[in-house]
């Protein structure tokens, strides 16, 4: 218990070395404070720095209690026998508390990305407003609420499947166009065109006659897709 002690302070000593600075000098003080007293109630000599610490932790100078050394005689046990000392330990644990305390340190150091600069350019609107002046969404809205998309989409699956058998996608999309004219309607509509509540949802959608007759007349253009149920 005595060594992870040891081993959290120079953890957090380390850290508080790499974050030094102007700004921080009234914060870090205070907890440096609470340090040296922690230092003491350790057995550290504040004044010998961060090299003693380390020195004194790798020499394991303390005075062990009999239930102290009976576990530590088992445990050390365990580390000789998979080739491993107590003195090994130590370093290894130094060596990751100097890496970890680097790593902050490099990355509390990196500059602000040029993205988080340039969104702080962007002009005032609410996102909604960004995404409709951008022509690329204009455009794709444009040719989703075009009353040809559903056979625009049909012979763009025919143009691009010409060696695989697409005739029953075809015809799947084509009898889905009630549904999709259905949609557009209720983007074009406005707000006060709209029905109020449950209504909403069902306002715009094709009778079961509309969807039958539409799903016949498709089967008489692609009759090429023969589905056997």
């Amino acid at each position: 218990m005595r060594f992870l002690a040891k081993f959290y302070l120079i953890f957090f000593l380390t850290s508080i070395l790499c974050f030094n600075n102007d700004k921080t000098s009234g914060v870090i003080g205070k907890i440096k404070a609470g340090f040296e007293i922690a230092s003491k109630f350790l057995g550290f000599d504040p004044g010998n720095g961060l090299a003693q610490m380390v020195s004194d932790t790798f020499s394991g100078k303390h005075t062990k209690s009999p239930r102290e050394d009976t576990s530590n005689n088992v445990f050390a046990g365990f580390l000789r026998l998979i080739g491993l000392d107590t003195k090994k330990i130590s370093a290894i644990a130094v060596n990751a508390i100097i890496f970890v305390a680097q790593l902050i340190s490099t990355t509390l150091s990196r500059p602000i990305p040029s993205q988080l600069t340039q969104a702080r350019k962007l002009k005032n609107g609410t996102p909604y407003d960004w995404i409709l002046n951008n022509a690329h969404i204009v455009d794709l809205l444009s040719t989703a609420k075009n009353n040809d998309l559903p056979k625009n989409i049909v012979e763009y699956i025919k143009d691009r499947g010409l060696d695989e058998e697409t005739d029953c996608i075809q015809l799947l999309m084509c009898k889905t166009t009630p549904l999709i004219w259905g949609m557009q309607k209720t983007v074009n509509s406005s707000i006060d065109e709209i029905p109020k509540g449950k209504a909403a949802l069902f306002a715009n959608l094709p009778s079961i006659e509309e969807f039958t007759d539409y799903s016949d007349a498709c089967e008489s253009k692609h009759p090429y897709c023969t589905i056997y149920y």
